[in-house]
């Protein structure tokens, strides 16, 4: 009920072994590296917080609700196997999933109000998973950052992921899996593609190439009623 600081200048401080609960706040500050490890955090009316510091999930890490924060150039990174579930990412955060990892999303709901970025350095791939049928809400960003189509969206159990209006889905990539856009897709990495494929999807806003991207619609059905 009180504050948890990683605030030793590149020092882990590691919370593992046993699940946590957490209603204040915990954070990295001050150069500190957070690390949870391997554990499930119920973060209800919690938030886990990186302000000069790192945060690191990691090990099949699983955060339940709360909120994610980061004042950047700060960031929480998905550097393990770790699952989201309901917990909401604030207005300028970022949440990064690191080169060759799979962050999961599970639960109805993600409200991103800052930017998912889906492959920090450009590089060798990474992949988001939507585990159930989940609508992402609010103003942010999702952002495949990779040099080709490795970085995807995709379900291993064909669930359908729906952004509603106001929030972006954009870079260079693939969206793999069944999906309703009510808000923006967008193929805007130079000389890179974003693919829509394997899995008929239904656009009723906007779905564009733009800054020199491609949006390549492959092998699949995309109904288009009230889109563009």
């Amino acid at each position: 009920h009180g504050t948890i600081a990683a605030d030793r200048s590149n020092k882990p401080l590691t919370l593992s072994h046993n699940a946590k609960t957490n209603d204040a706040l915990i954070e990295a500050v001050s150069g500190g590296i957070l690390t949870i490890d391997a554990i499930t955090i119920d973060n209800a009316g919690g938030t886990i917080l990186a302000d000069s510091g790192e945060v690191r999930l990691t090990g099949w890490a699983n955060i339940i609700g709360g909120t994610l924060r980061s004042v950047a150039p700060s960031q929480i990174a998905s550097t393990g196997y770790s699952t989201l579930t309901g917990a909401p990412i604030a207005d300028g955060a970022r949440l990064t999933v690191n080169q060759d990892q799979v962050l999961s999303l599970a639960g109805s709901g993600l409200v991103n109000d800052g930017t998912l970025w889906v492959n920090h350095t450009g590089g060798w791939n990474a992949f988001l998973h939507v585990l159930n049928d989940l609508a992402v809400t609010g103003d942010g960003d999702i952002y495949l950052n990779g040099d080709d189509l490795g970085d995807y969206i995709y379900s291993e159990s064909g669930a359908t992921l729906t952004q509603q209006a106001g929030h972006t889905i954009h870079g260079c990539g693939a969206i793999r899996l069944p999906f309703v856009n009510h808000g923006l897709v967008s193929a805007d990495k130079p000389a890179e593609s974003l693919y829509l494929s394997h899995s008929p999807k239904t656009n009723d806003a906007l779905m564009r190439a733009t800054a020199g991207g491609t949006l390549e619609i492959y092998g699949i059905a995309v109904a288009n009623a009230g889109g563009t």
